[in-house]
């Protein structure tokens, strides 16, 4: 499978995904509905702007990079469209919505209901990133070396899963592979 960003959050992503990225392949927040989905390049889509919420509750983009603003602040986050987010927010909600969880709220009884809910209508599967064939410029490195890239370097990040990684990248892909471009 594929991943390629929605361009409501292509902003976003630059700045802070790498480590909520990183932390959700790694608890296995990863599926065909979140953020690790197969999508069309985001200079080939044209999407309504996301509905953003921020433990459970709506929030804005501006609500979002303040939060990112405070290092370590996102224990979390998922990136979904379509059905899944009809399911999620119900008939009326936007094609595209990003769920972001809190450090300081993550405990809350109110928040771990919510996430409840999103990984209901999320299909999950797991990579572990301490197996996963990690290509970053095209060079194999180790998960401790991807997470020591800051945010605003990362140009592009696919994560491939499945049959298409093994196809792909060969026994190599097997448990999963993340490509990086860096700026």
């Amino acid at each position: 499978m594929t991943t390629n960003f929605l361009p409501a959050a292509y902003a976003l992503r630059r700045r802070l995904l790498l480590a909520p990225l990183a932390l959700g392949l790694a608890l296995g927040a990863a599926g065909t509905a979140t953020a690790q989905t197969a999508a069309p390049a985001p200079s080939q889509m044209e999407l309504p702007e996301a509905a953003y919420y921020i433990d459970g509750l709506p929030a804005t983009a501006a609500d979002a990079k303040k939060l990112e603003s405070e290092k370590g602040a996102i224990v979390n986050m998922h990136v979904l469209k379509g059905e899944a987010v009809r399911k999620l927010l119900g008939d009326g909600a936007p094609t595209s919505a990003i769920i972001i969880t809190s450090r300081k709220n993550q405990d809350a009884a109110a928040v771990q209901a919510f996430n409840k809910r999103v990984e209901e209508v999320t299909p999950t599967q797991k990579m572990d990133l301490a197996t996963a064939y990690i290509l970053v410029d095209g060079k194999e490195t180790t998960e401790a070396e991807l997470k020591k890239i800051p945010p605003a370097r990362i140009k592009d990040m696919r994560v491939y899963k499945g049959a298409e990684a093994e196809k792909q990248y060969g026994a190599k892909g097997r448990t999963g592979v993340v490509v990086v471009t860096t700026r």
